[in-house]
């Protein structure tokens, strides 16, 4: 009778040891990891031509799986920059990929997302560019 007590007793011990150490490592680390949260990605278009006398482009953005536009984005008079809907995103590299005008101009980059960050696709002419930045850039696209 003793010794199945004393196993008990061992056993209660050890479960008390392996609780403590699973609260504690719990406890003290961080429960999130960069790659596990959503940040918010704001997607802008440029088109520095269009700002004199505004205008239409064709577009079509995905940033990753997510469909940002597709259709007509109308730039008013004196805008060169249309900002398109934010995302919320989980971290990590995502594919950008602009087609303008049903193909006349098209790119694709891939980026890297960590925090909040601004994604600005620029169309001069039969050219577009991607740039990926974690400060609000210029509305006229410069570099």
């Amino acid at each position: 009778m003793r010794s199945s007590r004393t196993l008990r007793g061992r056993l209660v011990w050890l479960l008390a040891g392996v609780a403590m150490a699973v609260g504690l490592t719990t406890s003290c680390s961080p429960t999130w990891d960069v790659e596990q949260r959503e940040t918010p990605v704001h997607v802008w278009l440029t088109a520095p031509e269009l700002a004199r006398s505004g205008g239409t482009l064709d577009a079509l953005i995905y940033v990753g799986p997510y469909k940002v536009v597709q259709g007509p984005v109308q730039f008013a008079q004196g805008g060169p920059t249309v900002n398109l809907p934010t995302l919320f995103i989980r971290a990590g590299n995502r594919e950008v990929s602009a087609v303008i005008d049903r193909g006349r101009a098209s790119t694709k980059s891939t980026v890297g997302i960590e925090k909040e960050s601004w994604i600005q696709i620029t169309v001069r002419g039969n050219t577009v560019s991607i740039r990926k930045t974690e400060e609000q850039p210029s509305p006229w696209g410069g570099r």
